[in-house]
């Protein structure tokens, strides 16, 4: 997390769409390749920010070692290789905030209809394929990304997360 990003982003908000992330997070989205995109966490108690998606469209703050490997079920589509590549070709979403932890959503391929046009055209025989992890207020990953099953639910890894913190 970066004091001086922070103070950049504040002095220029109106260039961004803001969200509230609750427990004083704010997330910044910007346009790309004409998309809103997620682009910067911000920590308003401790002043500070962190890129999220840089515009080269690669996750910033995370690394290879931040991904399940383990629990990548390889479908075909270009699902591993963007999880290689950090490539945040599709949504990027960081959830609200509570008690210092956010599930945060990575599309490594969408369904087929975020591929239809305003005909109807164009839609692909596809299921979206997501990662998810848990992240704390600084943008650090408490639970690796994963796809999210039966065994791993939204409330089972943030359950995991909150267990971490507590440690």
């Amino acid at each position: 997390m970066d004091s001086e990003l922070y103070a950049l982003l504040v002095r220029n908000e109106y260039a961004y769409s803001v969200r509230d992330l609750n427990g004083g997070m704010r997330e910044y989205s910007a346009v790309i390749d004409g998309y809103w995109r997620t682009r910067f966490l911000l920590n308003d108690n401790t002043k500070t920010a962190c890129e999220i998606v840089g515009s080269d469209l690669r996750l910033k703050p995370f690394s290879l070692s931040d991904i399940n490997w383990d629990s990548l079920n390889n479908s075909g589509y270009e699902y591993e290789e963007n999880a290689r590549q950090l490539a945040a070709h599709y949504p990027v979403s960081i959830y609200p905030f509570d008690e210092g932890i956010a599930l945060i959503k990575w599309v490594l391929h969408p369904d087929g209809m975020y591929f239809m046009d305003e005909d109807g055209y164009g839609m692909e025989d596809c299921e979206e394929e997501s990662l998810y992890a848990c992240i704390d207020t600084h943008g650090n990953v408490l639970v690796k990304f994963r796809p999210l099953d039966s065994a791993h639910t939204e409330k089972s890894i943030l359950e995991e997360a909150s267990r971490i913190t507590r440690q």
